[in-house]
């Protein structure tokens, strides 16, 4: 809905053959850089595990993944 937002979010802003990624998250008002690798977690039957798009888009699931690291896990985030 708000897509410029988001795009803020993001330091990487395009796929890198690395599959490294930053993103700048706010946590408890202060701005914090994380750094993510692009290894998801998948289910059994394919596909994302957790978060996932209907267009396959992979901000989606990076963006989960950074907010899972600042908080320790992925079973962390409710």
């Amino acid at each position: 809905m708000r897509p410029g937002l988001i795009e803020r979010l993001f330091i990487t802003k395009t796929w890198n053959k690395e599959g490294v990624y930053r993103l700048r998250i706010c946590l408890g008002g202060d701005w914090v850089d994380v750094t993510i690798d692009d290894l998801l977690p998948c289910s059994p039957y394919g596909g994302p595990l957790f978060a996932g798009c209907p267009r396959n888009e992979l901000w989606v699931m990076l963006l989960e993944k950074a907010y899972a690291k600042l908080f320790g896990s992925y079973y962390a985030l409710n």
